[in-house]
């Protein structure tokens, strides 16, 4: 039997696409025992409401909803195709998004396979190729005024031309407030700022800011929000 925190569960995997089962323990299953949760994933997965989605370093899994159950809650941006290399970057997005969701310094949040959904339906009937996608479109309340920003997950560094390219991308027909670098380290960061501090005088309508994961997986919503005019801690910029 399909129980209420069943159908909890699969509309959360449909707002997020994907998730650990320890994302899933704390976000559906609180104060339930592993193994309980464990056996309720896998009735799930039995009943073809979930699939497991295997290639974490640690061995854990990731689940992600059906085409069966995505019609189910209504999902029409479900994850058809799943890039092993790609999970781990999906998990800590996935991390950090809790994180803001539960500090309430994210209003909104539009995860990378739901921009593609509207980008295909979209270009559909242009036969236009879609352009490159970032990890989120986020809304949130910063100084006072609700603004749209592009956030990016960057744990892999690209050419400086690609960069430059996808800082073009990033300021189309969507009025952006600012672009978000989360980045493994302080030089790589500050590298992305440099690119786009050359850059034409047009990008500085926009604004560029950057975050370690690291600070921002330990100390949310301590962790600090590095832009062009100083170093600032998260709370000063995003306000709940």
């Amino acid at each position: 039997m399909i129980t209420a925190r069943d159908e909890k569960l699969m509309e959360t995997l449909g707002a997020f696409g994907m998730l650990s089962t320890r994302q899933i323990a704390a976000m559906v299953f609180p104060r339930v025992r592993k193994t309980t949760l464990c056996r309720r994933l896998r009735f799930l997965e039995e009943k073809d409401k979930i699939r497991r989605l295997p290639g974490l370093p640690d061995g854990s899994l990731m689940w992600a909803l059906t085409p069966k159950a995505a019609s189910h809650v209504g999902v029409q941006a479900q994850i058809r195709r799943v890039n092993r290399n790609t999970l781990e970057h999906d998990l800590i997005l996935a991390d950090i998004r809790i994180g803001l969701s539960s500090a309430g310094l994210v209003i909104s949040w539009v995860a990378e396979h739901e921009l593609k959904h509207q980008a295909a339906k979209a270009n559909y009937e242009r036969r236009a190729s879609i352009e490159h996608v970032p990890d989120a479109i986020i809304t949130g309340k910063i100084r006072g005024e609700f603004r749209v920003v592009v956030l990016e997950l960057e744990r892999r560094v690209k050419s400086k031309r690609r960069y430059e390219e996808l800082f073009r991308e990033y300021l189309g027909d969507v009025p952006v407030w600012a672009v978000w670098y989360l980045v493994p380290n302080a030089r790589i960061g500050q590298r992305l700022q440099a690119i786009w501090t050359e850059q034409s005088p047009l990008y500085r309508k926009t604004k560029f800011m950057w975050s370690t994961i690291s600070d921002l997986m330990k100390n949310l919503p301590d962790a600090t929000l590095h832009m062009d005019d100083g170093d600032y801690p998260l709370t000063a910029v995003l306000t709940p």
